[in-house]
């Protein structure tokens, strides 16, 4: 989500900056029935266009500001598991068997009637959600795709299980495929 915003936005800047350069076509060299000048207009619309791309750019780190502070909401355990997961995925080379347990401890605390919560639920979704440092690693695809699917439909787990379950994105779902992970590279 936030590589599409920053994508959108910069697109958005590119395209109102190449309009602002209209404004130095001397339009008059091409005179036609009617000498109007364009000028005002496509500066008009350049500025509007640039200052759209640089709005999208504030609403998407202020997005992601925010869904990154929501994981602390959740419980002590939970924050735990998340800083915990946060610090494997930003080593290096990722230990594939302790990433594999931290991810079954996590699952299973969200699993549990304690740890089962909307506030739980949400702070897990938008950890893998918005924290863009995984997608970038060499994970196995069977890890990638568990990360990912954490990061889709977990946050409809206590008020939407309907969808979570058709998403294959519950807790007890996503605890049976982290279990069926392989720590081979």
């Amino acid at each position: 989500m936030r590589t599409i915003g920053n994508v959108l936005s910069l697109l958005l800047m590119i395209f109102g900056v190449a309009i602002l350069t209209l404004m130095f076509v001397d339009f008059h060299r091409y005179p036609g029935p009617y000498e109007l000048d364009f000028r005002g207009a496509v500066v008009l619309v350049g500025v509007v266009i640039l200052s759209a791309g640089i709005l999208l750019k504030v609403i998407v780190q202020f997005l992601v500001t925010v869904a990154k502070n929501k994981w602390m909401d959740a419980d002590q355990m939970t924050k735990e598991r998340i800083q915990t997961l946060s610090a494997l995925l930003a080593t290096p080379q990722a230990d594939l068997t302790k990433l594999k347990h931290e991810l079954a401890c996590l699952l299973e605390h969200l699993s549990s009637p304690t740890g089962r919560t909307d506030r739980n639920c949400r702070a897990v979704d938008s950890f893998f959600c918005f924290d863009d440092s995984w997608p970038k690693r060499k994970l196995p695809r069977d890890f990638h795709d568990l990360l990912a699917d954490m990061g889709g439909a977990l946050h409809n787990t206590v008020t939407y299980p309907e969808i979570a379950r058709d998403c294959e994105s519950t807790p007890e779902q996503l605890l049976e495929r982290a279990r069926r992970l392989s720590a081979e590279p």
